[in-house]
């Protein structure tokens, strides 16, 4: 409902403002992606482990953004091997795969 009119939105505004959000974040994310990496750097283990699911949500975000692959590998090399210790490793071998790709991708060693 719009405030100023009183009339309900249209599927068109809905659509409008869904997009604007996607941006939003979208230009978001390498700065998140940053703030991830110096959260995790040098953070005792048990400090991080409440903040694993953020992290995985900020990697399947970047996931396919080539240009933010360089943070995406730092954030996996920080956290590497923290979620094996967690009992996590189905989830973190999917996503150690993906990292080897990413590694390929850049020239950079897996």
């Amino acid at each position: 409902m719009n405030a100023a009119t009183g009339q309900s939105a249209t599927p068109r505004a809905w659509g409008d403002e869904a997009q604007r959000w996607r941006r939003f974040y979208a230009d978001r994310l390498p700065g998140q992606l940053r703030l991830a990496v110096d959260f995790v750097d040098g953070r005792p283990a048990a400090e991080v482990r409440p903040h694993f699911d953020s992290c995985l949500a900020l990697l399947n975000a970047a996931g396919q953004r080539a240009e933010l692959r360089p943070l995406w590998l730092a954030l996996v090399d920080r956290l590497h091997p923290l979620p094996v210790r967690w009992g996590e490793w189905s989830l973190w071998l999917a996503t150690l795969q993906q990292a080897a790709d990413h590694a390929a991708a850049l020239g950079r060693p897996a």
